[in-house]
């Protein structure tokens, strides 16, 4: 279980008590580990997103980008048809002019990483009221004006900066790595010895556990630890982005997207077979 993470073990413990812990309770040997199997279940499900199933605050930051990028995307085609019409007046081609150079001078700005789009609104408010009569001239499609659609364009880079210091907050107050790390380290250690012993109650000539038992028990934690190990394998790193053991899902610098078991970069497949350690 080397390349597992808090993610995957948590996923693996929702299984393993989705019936109330029956089948883990068959075994003798399962019936007495189940309260402190159940015990590192209850702390991983405390663990902050960021460190279980998602980065905190990802979809709320998701939904809010694609408001900030799809205003960005309006604000500069509109203002690009304005540039080339041959038709439109000298006053309104220097309006499109300003809100094309003063709040997004090129589409590539919105790949850019949330704190950055973020930053760039905090920066491009005060141009705002400077050329607001100009912008307020340029009438838009759906009623109103370019003053308003520039705008409702900072607001959501306002809207982004404010959910990242919630999820700042959130990171803040939550457990520390190497908290979430010895609880990854406790928690393989109780399943490594509780698969062995249970392998031992199995091999006892009386015991009355089906062949397969182990399997059946353990098949979403032997498919999720196969995953990592093949990720791993054709990567080079651990899914922290290190060859040390992992903590957790690891999240880039820029645009989440969705990772498998749970965050990631820019704007995590298969095999099985019992794994012990």
């Amino acid at each position: 279980m080397r390349n597992v993470t808090n993610a995957d073990l948590t996923l693996f413990l929702r299984d393993l008590y989705a019936d109330g812990g029956d089948l883990l309770r068959t075994s003798e040997t399962g019936k007495l580990y189940d309260k402190r199997i159940r015990a590192k279940k209850d702390l991983l499900e405390t663990l902050p997103e960021a460190q279980g199933i998602r980065s905190p605050m990802a979809e709320e930051l998701s939904a809010e980008d694609a408001v900030h990028d799809g205003l960005g995307n309006a604000i500069y085609s509109l203002t690009e048809a304005i540039l080339v019409h041959p038709l439109v007046s000298t006053e309104t081609r220097q309006a499109a002019a300003m809100g094309r150079e003063g709040f997004i001078t090129n589409p590539g700005e919105l790949r850019r990483s949330y704190a950055d789009e973020a930053a760039t609104a905090l920066a491009n408010r005060p141009k705002l009221n400077k050329h607001k009569a100009a912008l307020k001239a340029v009438q838009v499609p759906g009623g109103g004006s370019l003053f308003d659609w520039v705008k409702r364009f900072l607001d959501s880079g306002d809207a982004i900066d404010g959910l990242l210091r919630q999820r700042a907050t959130q990171l803040a107050t939550a457990e520390n790595a190497s908290a979430s790390g010895a609880l990854r380290a406790a928690t393989v250690g109780i399943l490594t010895r509780f698969r062995e012993s249970l392998r031992d109650e199995m091999a006892d000539s009386g015991s009355s556990l089906p062949a397969d038992y182990d399997a059946r028990l353990f098949a979403y934690l032997d498919k999720l630890s196969a995953d990592r190990t093949a990720a791993v394998a054709r990567r080079g790193y651990a899914p922290d982005g290190t060859n040390s053991t992992p903590t957790g899902d690891g999240a880039g610098p820029d645009k989440e997207a969705p990772q498998p078991a749970g965050d990631g970069a820019n704007r995590p497949e298969g095999g099985t077979g019992p794994v012990v350690g």
